[in-house]
């Protein structure tokens, strides 16, 4: 009974693994998603993570509150600069 109820959810993660994490290995992209990711989120994780651990957390260009872009850090010092990795947390989240 137990193998039932868990192997939807199963088949649910692996799918959703097959379709989120090559695109995202792959790191290329025209969209304007991608365009995002470059003028501003990146730049300002790799500021978050140069100026660690005096980063300023009340006057940084992004609209989105620090947490995400200090959590997108910590796997961009933790991997050593990997976009690819960041893209595959990202996805995860």
């Amino acid at each position: 009974m137990k193998r039932s109820r868990i192997l939807p959810g199963v088949v649910l993660a692996i799918l959703f693994a097959a379709l989120t994490l090559p695109p995202a290995l792959m790191n290329r992209g025209g969209t304007s998603e991608r365009a995002d990711e470059q003028m501003f989120h990146l730049p300002l994780i790799r500021h978050f993570a140069e100026t660690w651990p005096n980063i300023d957390l009340v006057h940084y260009e992004a609209a989105m509150t620090p947490g995400y872009y200090l959590g997108m850090m910590v796997v961009w010092k933790a991997t050593n600069g990997n976009e690819s990795a960041l893209h595959v947390v990202n996805a995860l989240l």
